[in-house]
């Protein structure tokens, strides 16, 4: 039998989710009143799939812990600080979700409290103004704070935003993530005439390869793909998920959010 914490709030879709988790999963699991609101923004969005983040940025995800230091592209940024969520990997190659806050140390790389596979969102601490973006990456060599490898990177930071805009995220072992929808435009005025495909795609602990859940074009005319997902996308422990970007010529401008809430194992 599913568990939530007020069922009088509960909706029949959100109850459909929970069963769905049990029937499939074999797993008991209750309502966490933990919600999640992810979006991001790519402004140069080419022929080949790609994530949807700052600077074009893909996100480095890898087996181990090997996301190790935290640094600004500014050198005001000397006793700021930064919060990060994160996904430790332990021995069985489980996620772990661990936040954690970061003071940075300029274009100086500091490291971080704890090594880890996962940065799906980087933000300000209260109090700090961060003046320049801030990467968390494996601790290679950086010139003016930018890793000269930008495959290491495992998110970023922009100065402009105070967060990432990154439109992923990943779901921790102990959790489901019940998706309510998503959604992806193409900015008015900067992709006249243009389209793209847009993937929302999944990836478990044991493989290398994204798989699309669902698909949408989004165009200039309309500019809007992706829709409220009924019944609920259902994302399954240690799982990464991201919006993704085709487009149909190069230089498009795209921004993509997705929602939900997580659903605890007990």
């Amino acid at each position: 039998m599913t568990s939530r914490y007020d069922s009088s709030s509960v909706d029949n879709f959100i109850e459909l989710a929970l069963s769905e988790i049990e029937s499939t999963y074999g797993t008991k699991v209750r309502t966490n009143r933990k919600t999640l609101l992810k979006f991001g923004r790519n402004n140069n969005v080419g022929t080949a799939i790609t994530a949807i983040n700052y600077n074009n940025i893909v996100p480095f995800q890898p087996d181990t812990n090997s996301i190790t230091t935290i640094n600004s592209t500014s050198a005001s940024d000397v006793g700021k600080a930064v919060t990060l969520d994160t996904m430790v990997t332990d021995g069985n190659g489980d996620f772990i979700f661990t936040f954690q806050t970061v003071t940075l140390n300029g274009t100086t790389a500091v490291t971080l409290p704890s090594a880890c596979s996962r940065v799906s969102r980087i933000k300000r601490a209260e109090g700090s103004d961060i003046v320049g973006d801030v990467y968390a990456h494996t601790g290679g060599a950086t010139t003016g704070g930018v890793p000269n490898d930008l495959g290491t990177v495992g998110n970023v930071l922009s100065a402009v935003e105070q967060t990432t805009l990154y439109a992923g995220t990943s779901v921790a072992s102990t959790n489901y993530l019940v998706l309510t929808n998503y959604s992806a435009y193409l900015v008015s005025g900067n992709n006249q005439g243009s389209e793209a495909n847009i993937r929302l795609e999944i990836r478990g602990k044991n493989s290398n390869v994204y798989r699309t859940i669902e698909l949408a074009t989004a165009q200039s005319d309309n500019g809007k793909a992706g829709s409220y997902l009924i019944p609920y996308q259902i994302i399954p422990p240690n799982h990464d998920v991201r919006v993704t970007a085709e487009g149909a010529t190069t230089g498009l401008d795209i921004v993509a959010t997705f929602q939900g809430f997580f659903a605890d194992i007990y």
